[in-house]
């Protein structure tokens, strides 16, 4: 086992990964579902943000999840818009995932492909989803 001497970003990928494994691990054993933020660093410090949540009938959606149901009308979208895809103008294709309510300019969590997310202004988005449903 190597041992930390100074926090990176490179040491905290896998600190983070061997982090959220474990935790995992104790929240199946509770039946309880567990988020572990990023969090922030300096050379001597991490600190993350662990969740827990409690799931009554089986049924778990992140935060992120239950905020975009929960504000779309703020940014003229409706729940079906979440899981949706649209394609930018580069090409890519990406999947709305999420909402953020307090980001005022880029409230929309969308996945790449490739697994990586993104956040989008609402604008862009409409935008984007509307032209894709007009090349249909």
């Amino acid at each position: 086992m190597v041992k930390i001497k100074e926090f990176n970003r490179t040491n905290l990928k896998v600190l983070h990964k061997k982090a959220a494994d474990a935790l995992k691990e104790v929240a199946d054993k509770f039946g309880v579902q567990v988020e572990l933020g990023l969090g922030r660093f300096s050379p001597q410090e991490f600190r993350a943000k662990v969740t827990f949540n409690a799931v009554p009938d089986g049924d778990y959606e992140p935060k992120m999840v239950r905020d975009f149901k929960a504000f779309c009308w703020k940014w003229g979208m409706t729940k079906d818009d979440l899981g949706k895809e649209f394609t930018t103008w580069r090409g890519e294709t990406y999947e709305i995932v999420g909402g953020r309510p307090r980001a005022t300019k880029n409230p929309i969590v969308a996945r790449r492909l490739d697994g990586k997310e993104f956040i989008f202004s609402a604008r862009e988005v409409k935008h984007l989803l509307e032209r894709d449903k007009a090349k249909t």
